[in-house]
């Protein structure tokens, strides 16, 4: 799977992924965490080096009514995963959408060094690379969020706003 550069791809924002080359040189950063977004079996069977299960479909909490989480409840998770506001992290997934949500609940809860895995899985694999089935158990982060409520917009709020003609 050959991709051009991030660089010369003309995304807005580059610095929103991760090069496979580069987290190859980072798996035994401290300050990074790798973030296995797959479904616990897929992630069972083989992941990243150093990567924990956060499982893109179910894994990030909700609340009742299916909004956000709570920032305290987002907090201990992050913490629990090794992830503290001054972590890098990493998210990827197989082909599909999880790791965006993964990353983006991330980014809602305020933590500012979030990143995707440019090809996911597949790139990784396809280029070989090392994978494994140790499961890491990284010591408890602290993580204060600081909600980013200017990207998220509740079911309500969507409601609220049909018809309303100014209104995307």
């Amino acid at each position: 799977m050959q991709l051009l550069p991030i660089r010369d791809r003309g995304y807005a924002h580059p610095e929103l992924l991760a090069e496979t080359d580069w987290l190859a040189g980072h798996l035994n950063d401290p300050k990074v965490r790798v973030i296995d977004a797959r479904q616990p079996e897929h992630y069972a069977a083989n992941h990243l080096p150093g990567a924990v299960n956060l499982n893109g479909f179910g894994g990030v909490p909700r609340a009742a009514n299916g909004d956000m989480a709570s920032p305290e409840e987002f907090a201990v998770l992050a913490g629990s995963l090794g992830v503290g506001n001054d972590t890098t992290v990493v998210v990827y997934d197989a082909p599909g959408q999880l790791m965006g949500m993964v990353a983006w609940s991330f980014s809602y809860y305020g933590h500012m060094d979030v990143r995707i895995l440019d090809g996911g899985f597949a790139k990784w694999s396809v280029e070989n690379r090392p994978v494994t089935t140790e499961v890491v158990d990284y010591p408890p982060a602290v993580f204060v969020p600081k909600l980013q409520e200017a990207i998220y917009c509740s079911l309500h709020q969507a409601e609220s706003a049909v018809g309303r003609p100014k209104t995307v």
